[in-house]
């Protein structure tokens, strides 16, 4: 069991994730506990002291985690698999990808973010850094309009180091 516990216990504290304790897995795929994170000094993963992101909850459900601890007449190498599962689907969408930008006078611009953060949240940190209303930003990728529905960068393909180009709506009467 113990194996199989490693999944669901912080690095830092060697507590397991619970509802009070949860977890977050950073991009370099280690997992701490929100409260050990919040208290690094040197914000870097205490396993291989990669620089970290800043920590903000996930959508880890600890529920899941805690129901697949529980399921009897499961041998701990099933349930090692399913926290593999379980994991790398987590791992998979709080991956953080650096994405490029680029204007029609050439200027690129990186951004670091999730595939699965919609469109629009990348229109919100364009007009975080270059202040251009969403309304007149149209994003291309591979000579597509991105949509601003709820469609995620990874619903149109887009990885890590891609390039989205950036134009302005026109304005006209």
């Amino acid at each position: 069991m113990d194996n199989f516990l490693k999944f669901f216990t912080c690095q830092v504290c060697q507590e397991i994730y619970s509802d009070e304790r949860k977890p977050y897995v950073a991009p370099c795929g280690h997992s701490i506990c929100l409260g050990c994170c919040a208290s690094l000094t040197d914000n870097k993963c205490p396993t291989c002291r990669v620089a970290l992101p800043s920590a903000r909850e996930r959508n880890f459900s600890v529920d899941l985690l805690n129901a697949a601890l529980s399921v009897e007449g499961v041998t701990e190498r099933e349930r090692e698999k399913i926290a593999e599962r379980v994991l790398a689907k987590f791992r998979q969408e709080s991956t953080v990808i650096a994405l490029f930008v680029k204007n029609l006078k050439g200027a690129t611009m990186c951004f670091d973010i999730r595939p699965s953060a919609t469109v629009r949240k990348l229109k919100e940190m364009v007009k975080g850094r270059e202040g251009i209303e969403i309304a007149h930003q149209r994003l291309i990728y591979a000579g597509k309009q991105l949509d601003d529905n709820d469609k995620t960068l990874r619903d149109y393909g887009i990885q890590k180091n891609d390039t989205v180009h950036l134009v302005l709506r026109l304005r006209g009467g």
